[in-house]
């Protein structure tokens, strides 16, 4: 069952319901269901529509085997349509699929002989359990639970066609909806990327194959569990009879032949058997029952005419009558020489008569003459109307054409005087522009004493306010640097509280920022302290001014709004320290409360007592652990963060350690995983293990050796394959 589950759908099931996403096995015939390959072959290299029924048995040899049931009516409609629908009936072990499908695809043509074809194909279904094919030891309440879906899923594909080759992709089942639960199929639901290449060329040749047509398709689907690729080929005579064959890397090889019975009704047998571990499971079997109709005309630049075993149509007889033009006059003659023919053919019909009727030879010359004559008149008069309808033609062409340079001459005229009104605007706003900036400069640059000392003392105090400005920005950034070292130590200590091990950031040291900081607060202060005075001088020039000229002087104005911004602003300096110095104690509080967090996670007294601590856990692992009886593998270590490294890494400030180059074998972050480690290279036979603490990243460095030079510690790295606790060995060079 698990076999054919992936050879041919997917499916989930739970308690109450069961949902199985479906693929007809329609993939081995190239004459008939061929939308079901790709949904643009129900127009593409088509020109027939399709009548058909179709039983599959798949794998005959097991039991419960898969069996599909058939019917469906597709084909070409138009120059532009191609459409299909058909019901299908599928059993397949325990479980039954009957539902629909519709197709549809049309053509958008490019040139003579490439076109551009969309198609879609829409298939709805019903699963239910089948539950007489269900056995059982005793009653299962679940089976009488599980309730039966209806799904719909949706195939999209285009395909781009020349005289011979077609390429195209289609998105299987794009998408997959079970109504009776309202939700989408996410897993399992066959969803693929198809893509195809087919050739159609026709054999010039002589006797049973002579325009024979030759088809071969190549596809690869590609899905999130397989890839599946497939070649088939068929090859179809005018005697109505075609074979066909393939292979399939998931179905396996098939083969198929056809026949037309009669001009309409067809047959056609394809076998499938699968390969390798799965032939023993048996063969596939397909019949498919046709009826073929054929368009009025043929919508392929090469009609296509089939015959059958059995041909009850009728020979057609030639019945054109000498001097008949053709219908649609494919050879370009003009009317007037058609009727020359058509008269001359009339002409001689009637001498081929004249003995009949026993007339004179000159009285056969001078009827023919009086044909040619009315015909030449015929044909004059054809001419002086073609000319008449022609000079009508022209003129009314030339008065449109008049018609047409007067509105193109109106509209250059209206659209120059739009441009002229346009360059008058913007010349207007611009002399306003200038005027108003003019009268500006004169208000900001007064000529009287008073005056020129008050704007000179507004600029400076404007200009301090930008470097005030700067120095608070420079608060902001270290206010924010130290509040992301807090939100760091917290986050460090939080996950640790829950038993998460992350890599510690080192303690700094704060005493440059805090005297930066200091310095940054006292230049702001100074800052605040001189604007302070710059004001208090502004408003005293302002009320002189005022004194002197009034308070409906411009200037006075527009230097009473300027000192107004400046107060603002430094009041929103002032506002904006005292909140950044209020958020600094915050921060400090807190940062010390999260040091003292980090301090006692460790759960000694001091470093000096972790130390003792560790040599003697040492002492006691070197002289409890026994040998082992067993030779120890790389799988019995853990190596904890440890990995094997050719660079060196340097740890600074380590205590208790002396400088030199380490070569650590392991890395962990607590003293249970040190310590099974250890217990493990001494049971190995090597007791010279050691190990380090380094509260700058809070793990213990297990090492197997220590010397004083690089050279000796790239030496020692040729031993990292003579044991197994030193397959990952690594250089840490400690600075002190």
């Amino acid at each position: 069952m698990c076999f054919f589950v992936f050879m041919t759908l997917s499916y989930t099931q739970n308690e109450t319901n069961s949902a199985i996403v479906l693929e007809l096995p329609a993939r081995n015939s190239l004459m008939f269901n061929k939308y079901s390959l790709s949904p643009t072959f129900s127009y593409v290299r088509e020109n027939n529509k399709h009548i058909i029924i179709n039983n599959k048995r798949e794998l005959i040899q097991v039991g419960t085997a898969p069996e599909t049931y058939v019917a469906s009516f597709s084909g070409r409609f138009s120059e532009k349509i191609g459409a299909g629908a058909g019901v299908f009936q599928r059993n397949f072990g325990v479980f039954s699929t009957f539902g629909g499908i519709l197709n549809f695809a049309y053509n958008a043509q490019l040139s003579a002989e490439n076109n551009l074809t969309f198609g879609l194909n829409l298939l709805a279904y019903n699963n239910s359990l089948n539950i007489d094919q269900v056995v059982v030891n005793s009653d299962d309440p679940i089976l009488n639970e599980i309730s039966s879906s209806f799904l719909t899923s949706v195939s999209p594909g285009i395909n781009y066609g020349t005289a011979f080759i077609d390429v195209g992709v289609t998105i299987n089942n794009l998408f997959t909806y079970d109504t009776s639960n309202s939700q989408l199929f996410e897993e399992q639901s066959l969803r693929g990327i198809q893509g195809h290449f087919m050739y159609t060329g026709y054999i010039d040749s002589y006797g049973f194959f002579d325009n024979s047509k030759f088809t071969a398709l190549g596809r690869a689907e590609i899905r999130e569990d397989v890839n599946i690729y497939s070649a088939a080929a068929m090859l179809t005579t005018q005697k109505g009879f075609w074979v066909q064959g393939g292979f399939n890397t998931i179905y396996g090889a098939n083969a198929g032949v056809g026949l037309n019975i009669t001009s309409q009704i067809a047959l056609e047998y394809n076998y499938e058997r699968a390969v390798g571990n799965f032939s023993t499971l048996g063969s596939t079997h397909e019949l498919t029952l046709a009826y073929i109709i054929s368009p009025r005309r043929s919508f392929n630049y090469k009609e296509e005419r089939i015959t059958g075993l059995l041909n009850f149509e009728k020979k057609r007889r030639a019945t054109t009558r000498r001097g008949r033009s053709p219908r649609n006059n494919p050879t370009g003659e003009s009317k007037t020489d058609t009727a020359l023919a058509s008269s001359e053919d009339d002409t001689n019909e009637q001498s081929d008569d004249t003995t009949a009727i026993n007339l004179s030879k000159e009285d056969q010359d001078q009827k023919e003459a009086d044909a040619l004559a009315k015909l030449e008149a015929d044909a004059k008069a054809e001419r002086d109307r073609l000319a008449e309808e022609e000079r009508q033609r022209q003129a009314e062409a030339d008065a449109q054409a008049e018609r047409d340079r007067l509105a193109e001459e109106e509209r250059q005229r209206q659209a120059e005087a739009d441009a002229q009104a346009e360059r008058d605007r913007l010349a207007e706003e611009e002399r306003q522009r200038l005027a108003a900036l003019q009268k500006e400069i004169e208000i900001k640059n007064p000529t009287d004493d008073l005056g020129r000392t008050l704007q000179t003392l507004t600029t400076q105090t404007t200009a301090a306010q930008s470097s005030q400005k700067a120095l608070i920005e420079q608060l902001e950034a270290a206010v924010s640097d130290k509040d992301t070292d807090l939100q760091d130590l917290k986050e460090e200590n939080d996950l640790s509280d829950r038993g998460i091990f992350v890599q510690p950031k080192p303690f700094k040291s704060i005493s440059k920022e805090n005297a930066r900081i200091e310095s940054l607060k006292s230049e702001i202060d100074n800052s605040l302290e001189q604007q302070n005075a710059q004001i208090a001088k502004l408003e005293d020039l302002y009320a002189q001014r005022v004194k002197k000229d009034g308070n409906n002087d411009e200037t006075n104005q527009y230097y009473n709004k300027a000192i107004a911004d400046l107060k603002l602003k430094r009041d929103e300096t002032q506002k904006l320290k005292t909140e950044l110095i209020s958020s600094l104690e915050r921060i400090k509080v807190a940062t010390e409360f999260e040091r003292n967090r980090r301090i006692k996670r460790a759960a000694y007294d001091d470093e000096e007592d972790r130390y003792e601590q560790d040599q003697t856990a040492l002492k006691l692992l070197k002289q409890n652990t026994p040998r082992s009886v067993r030779t120890l593998t790389v799988e019995d270590f853990n190596f904890g963060s440890q990995t094997a490294s050719a660079s060196v890494k340097v740890l600074k400030n380590v205590e208790n350690t002396d400088n030199g180059y380490y070569l650590t074998i392991a890395v962990h972050s607590d003293a249970k995983s040190r310590d099974d480690f250890v217990k493990q290279v001494i049971a190995s036979g090597y007791v010279q293990v050691n190990y380090f603490y380094d509260i700058n990243t809070s793990k213990y460095y297990v090492y197997f050796s220590k010397v004083d030079s690089f050279e000796e510690a790239t030496s020692e790295l040729s031993y990292r394959d003579s044991a197994p606790f030193t397959s990952k060995m690594s250089i840490v060079k400690i600075e002190n």
